[in-house]
């Protein structure tokens, strides 16, 4: 569809041409528009409208007209594209509002219903060519005079009405309902956003102040500045990382703070979050389970990824594992990655840093295409390279604009050729001279449009999940050595130690304390190693839930390997063999040292700050459970702490199992509500850390 929501700043400098032609400063994609169909020019301060087309011709209030002075609020017909104009303080904008008849009509007809789907031939009724629409999204009927849209999904059960002449957004394309006839206007990828009065202010101190400009959709912003401006925070409080103390962010005049919308926005920082074990084929999968729906086929897919690493120029890296790919590699499967939800708004952190001349101008060239395939684009750069493609330049000094216009007008503003030059002339006044220059202040604001947000399903992601952890620590052949090496070793040292003649009460509390040792010691890493990816994965809509379920069930049932591994060398050494109570003993002392693990490494900032905190977890299990000074020995703040140690009440029990006695109910009982207690905790805070800060 023609979209609602473009605007464009007229410069003065030059004619304005627009039309259908690949020549004019603003296309139309209209078969009623002409190649060559009007022009403006700004002559002695007067804005001046001239058509050109000898066909469908410019309608203005309904009559046709050749030339026309324009004023604030002028709304033009070209052919069957409808155009307002915003004229403020000197400054004229153009707003694209919509397309009158540019898609077919889909006749109505009481009862008869209308099915919405996704599909790639628009000349059936109903299609939605947006590649993340579902396949089967809803049923349109006519019905007393009015609209009625049931969403068909059982997570979807929600039910749109349309009056005559009304609209509704979807993410996927605009419904429109006119004179019993539906109109399904094909949506453009790319969102165009709309920036207001926007502050930012982290730890008392203000990053950001008083940010404002519009940015037509498929375009491609540079934000320049110094270091340390405020270039990246801004790009985090797009992305959802960090929140405005003021102002509003729209895109496509939806409310930015939607969280529904956060998830067609994809960002990408300077180091690409891309796990290193999987092949670059395997991690567009995997983002095309976080962000495509459910019903997406697998041949759908990897059709999808193929067409996406084609586009990109990295086919041939497809069975390659990210790990061993080159810094540009990384930076194009991390933007693949990103594409296959098919984002309407792209977010880039330096992206040509650190490349050589010839790969930056190769991704150049790529942001270039997927700017005219509708993507909106935004980056944070230095590069000249990466001006020369951008439609539109913002600089960022201490925090406030200092310029935004095409790069061209910016070279101009600042009498300068290159960044390097536009750098060196700023100074305490930058933002001022901008404020006063007038040219900041004029922002044409969208119509409202109401809009939803359905909850599309998507596949599930803890199995998913599951069977990527096995690929990530069996790749990993070092990783994989110790987790059969590192039991056998223990178990033979214990085997060297215990005998028929051992206490049987100091067994158990050596096979307990290896049981905390190997949860700890798997889990304690999982999810801090991976968490900024992790995030934006969750902020995608992948469940926290099925994430931590997945990753506390694997370390789980590896540790309770490798204890039994441990303790098949010793067990014929004190005679106590395996049974139901001993596996569910163990396996309670392993649940909650993996859950206290994960929580642990949900916390940490880094892999060695987990590390470093492990003996906060380890020294109560062996000073508390009652092993080194019998429980009633111990001060009364020291029993009552045992009570939250589980390797306490799981050396009773094991106790009572080595001795050919049943353990005590509360004795397993009181461990697995730890664990649960501790998993809840972490997902709590898992699901808190995603949100902006």
């Amino acid at each position: 569809m023609a979209s609602t929501f473009f605007v464009q700043k007229i410069s003065a400098n030059a004619p304005f041409l627009i039309g259908r032609g690949k020549d004019v400063d603003f296309p139309l994609k209209d078969a009623s528009v002409s190649r060559h169909h009007a022009k403006i020019e700004c002559i002695d301060g007067h804005w001046i409208f001239k058509n050109l087309s000898q066909t469908s011709g410019t309608l203005f209030e309904g009559k046709s007209i050749e030339e026309r002075e324009i004023q604030n609020g002028d709304v033009f017909m070209l052919g069957l594209q409808q155009l307002r104009f915003s004229l403020k303080q000197g400054e004229l904008s153009l707003s694209h509002v919509r397309s009158i008849e540019d898609v077919p009509a889909i006749p109505l007809t009481p009862g008869k219903a209308i099915l919405l789907h996704r599909g790639t031939n628009d000349d059936d009724p109903g299609t939605i060519l947006h590649p993340a629409c579902p396949k089967v999204l809803a049923k349109a009927v006519l019905e007393k005079n009015r609209l009625k849209i049931v969403f068909e999904h059982q997570l979807l059960q929600r039910t749109q009405y349309l009056e005559n002449h009304g609209t509704l957004k979807l993410p996927w394309c605009l419904l429109e309902f006119r004179d019993g006839n539906l109109f399904v206007h094909q949506k453009d990828i790319g969102f165009s956003l709309i920036v207001k009065d926007i502050s930012v202010e982290l730890s008392n101190k203000e990053i950001l102040r008083d940010i404002r400009f519009s940015l037509p959709a498929g375009k491609i912003l540079s934000i320049i500045g110094m270091s340390g401006q405020g270039k990246s925070t801004f790009l985090e409080l797009l992305a959802g990382k960090v929140r405005k103390s003021k102002g509003s962010i729209h895109l496509d005049s939806i409310n930015h703070e939607e969280s529904d919308v956060r998830r067609e926005i994809a960002y990408l920082p300077q180091e690409p979050l891309l796990r290193d074990s999987l092949t670059v084929i395997e991690t567009l999968r995997l983002a095309a389970r976080i962000t495509l729906p459910k019903d997406y086929s697998s041949k759908e897919t990897d059709d999808r990824a193929h067409a996406l690493l084609q586009l990109l120029h990295i086919s041939a890296l497809e069975k390659c594992r990210v790990g061993v790919l080159s810094g540009g590699e990384r930076r194009r499967v991390a933007i693949a990655s990103q594409l296959m939800g098919a984002p309407g708004l792209i977010l880039l952190d330096e992206p040509l840093s650190g490349l050589d001349p010839l790969n930056a101008k190769r991704l150049c060239a790529h942001l270039k295409i997927l700017a005219s395939k509708g993507h909106t684009v935004i980056l944070t750069t230095h590069s000249y390279e990466a001006l020369q493609v951008s439609d539109e330049v913002l600089l960022i000094h201490q925090g406030q604009m200092g310029f935004y216009g095409t790069p061209q007008d910016a070279f101009r503003f600042f009498n300068a050729e290159d960044p390097e030059g536009i750098l060196e002339t700023l100074s305490e006044r930058t933002a001022s001279n901008w404020t006063e220059s007038g040219r900041g202040n004029a922002i044409e604001e969208p119509e409202p449009t109401p809009s939803f947000f359905p909850k599309v399903p998507r596949k599930n992601m803890f199995f998913y999940f599951f069977l990527l952890l096995f690929k990530q620590w069996f790749r990993d052949h070092g990783k994989a050595i110790s987790l059969i090496l590192q039991p056998m070793v223990i178990g033979f040292l214990l085997s060297q130690i215990f005998s028929r003649n051992s206490s049987l009460w100091v067994a158990a509390f050596a096979l307990l304390l290896c049981a905390n040792w190997f949860s700890l010691s798997l889990s304690v890493r999982e999810i801090v190693q991976e968490k900024a990816l992790l995030l934006d994965e969750f902020r995608k809509g992948t469940s926290p839930l099925s994430i931590l379920s997945s990753k506390l069930i694997f370390t789980t049932f590896f540790a309770l390997l490798e204890t039994g591994i441990a303790y098949a060398f010793f067990a014929d050494n004190i005679e106590v063999y395996p049974s139901v109570y001993l596996w569910g003993t163990i396996l309670l002392t392993v649940l909650p040292a993996s859950a206290a693990g994960l929580l642990l490494s949900t916390f940490a900032k880094n892999p060695g700050q987990a590390n470093a905190f492990l003996p906060l977890i380890i020294l109560p299990q062996i000073a508390l459970s009652g092993a080194l000074v019998p429980k009633d020995q111990t001060t009364g703040l020291a029993q009552i702490l045992t009570h939250a140690v589980w390797t306490s009440f799981d050396l009773s029990a094991l106790q009572n199992v080595f001795t050919g006695q049943n353990p005590a109910i509360l004795d397993l009982a009181i461990p697995a509500g730890i664990a649960f207690l501790i998993y809840i905790i972490a997902l709590i805070a898992l699901e808190t850390m995603k949100k902006a800060k």
